[in-house]
């Protein structure tokens, strides 16, 4: 409310003094050291409220999105940021999952929708693993974070098929060729020395 009145003190006092031009306004006391000073303080001062003002709306619109639970103590928030975080650690030491996107959004009654972007390996049937991070998401959030989840939705966005070439170097029979032809560079350098 008092940015409000800020504000519009500013705007009409800018609309004044640009539109109206008074003929009593003397602006030569600009030009003075003095004046230089307090532009420079005036203009700090305005960009410091400007920020605080900011940093207010910030907070607000941070605090809002957060996920609340009344605790024992008082309220309990978690950070739309650690939610994503835990979600991307679960995946990483459970399903071994390392790239993923993760969506949240308010559902309804405070609880949780969770919208994944996963790249799932070539050979994983990609219905039964959707299902498995779904009941994983959803138990793993309610249980550590008592959070309740509404809906988890996953997205296979690709699948990770293994570059030829590397499957091919690490094959056993490509080790075995290889343990070969250094086996023969050994035998060969022993018979000539």
């Amino acid at each position: 409310m008092l940015a409000t009145l800020y504000v519009l003190g500013a705007a009409a006092l800018s609309f004044k003094l640009v539109f109206q031009r008074p003929a009593t306004l003397d602006l030569r006391w600009v030009g003075t050291p003095l004046g230089t000073v307090l532009l420079y303080l005036s203009g700090s001062l305005a960009t410091l409220l400007g920020l605080f003002f900011f940093l207010k709306l910030w907070d607000h619109v941070h605090k809002r999105r957060s996920f609340h639970r009344e605790g024992a103590q008082g309220p309990i928030q978690v950070s739309p940021f650690a939610v994503q975080d835990f979600i991307q650690a679960l995946l990483a030491r459970e399903e071994r999952l390392g790239r993923s996107r993760v969506s949240l959004h308010h559902g309804p009654g405070g609880s949780l929708d969770v919208e994944l972007s996963v790249n799932l390996p070539l050979d994983v049937a990609v219905v039964d693993t959707s299902e498995r991070l779904q009941q994983l998401l959803k138990h793993g959030v309610e249980e550590q974070l008592g959070i309740s989840v509404h809906r988890v939705s996953v997205y296979a966005q690709r699948i990770d098929v293994p570059d030829a070439r590397k499957k091919a170097d690490t094959s056993p029979l490509a080790q075995d060729e290889r343990t070969d032809e250094a086996g023969q560079a050994l035998e060969e350098h022993h018979d000539e020395a």
